[in-house]
């Protein structure tokens, strides 16, 4: 697996001990935060490519965290654990943008793979979005010399 920065955020201790061993065994770099501000803080030091968001407490507080996650760091994909296994809170949760939900049993390899399925989606919208604003400044400024751009979003010269 690639290494993919991971930023935990949770008031679980038993939950991030648990979050921890999984992404060490597989040898991901996380971070742990305990509130959506002290992100904040934290990506803005060092960016982050997904964050996992887990939460024990009584429904809400995760929406209110995802939307706050959401709204300061709209691409960056953020994936939920909780204790509440209500299918409408799961339901809620993704429609306000979580890329996935869990519910215990925690399966290692569920997490795992939904984390690096979220990597890969966040690095293609970063690479797409980088590209076409090289573009669009390429375009604006230098009009008259044809370019391309490889998919890691580099100049190409065509002409």
């Amino acid at each position: 697996m690639e290494k993919i920065s991971v930023l935990l955020i949770g008031n679980r201790q038993k939950f991030a001990r648990s979050f921890q061993e999984i992404l060490e065994i597989n040898s991901l770099r996380w971070r742990q935060c305990g509130t959506p501000s002290k992100a904040f803080s934290e990506i803005e030091k060092q960016p982050v490519d997904v964050i996992f968001l887990f939460n024990g407490s009584t429904s809400g507080s995760i929406q209110s965290d995802l939307n706050s996650l959401k709204q300061k760091h709209p691409n960056i994909p953020v994936i939920v654990a909780s204790l509440n296994d209500s299918i409408l809170e799961a339901v809620e949760t993704m429609k306000r943008g979580a890329f996935d939900y869990f519910v215990p049993p925690f399966e290692s390899n569920l997490i795992l793979s939904s984390i690096q399925k979220s990597f890969t989606e966040y690095k293609k919208k970063h690479v797409a979005h980088f590209s076409a604003d090289m573009l669009s400044l390429l375009m604006e400024n230098v009009p008259d010399i044809i370019y391309s751009l490889n998919p890691k979003g580099e100049f190409i010269s065509l002409s």
